[in-house]
């Protein structure tokens, strides 16, 4: 049973059919959440590295922050590894 209405007319929705562009769009917002948090990590790294020094804090705090610098990274290289696979299933034309 086929539907003829109007083109004003025709249902908007979340249907099975993806829309290119709000892949790349979703690719390119998880890409930018990676790139934040692996700056941040290291930005924050290098600043508590240095405020440890100048202030003389204990080994294990910074242990601390070199695993939570780790840990973020380490994240930051998965969501990277999941946009990558994502782009090559959905064959998303890389920006040019």
């Amino acid at each position: 049973m086929a539907l003829d209405l109007p083109a004003s007319r025709v249902p908007t929705g979340d249907f099975p059919v993806t829309d290119p562009t709000r892949d790349a769009r979703k690719l390119a917002r998880r890409a930018r959440r990676a790139a934040v948090i692996m700056a941040v990590s290291m930005m924050g790294w290098v600043a508590a590295n240095f405020a440890g020094a100048r202030l003389g804090w204990p080994a294990y705090l910074s242990f601390a922050t070199d695993i939570a610098a780790i840990c973020g990274l380490l994240w930051a290289l998965w969501v990277t590894f999941e946009i990558w696979r994502d782009g090559r299933r959905n064959d998303v034309p890389p920006d040019d």
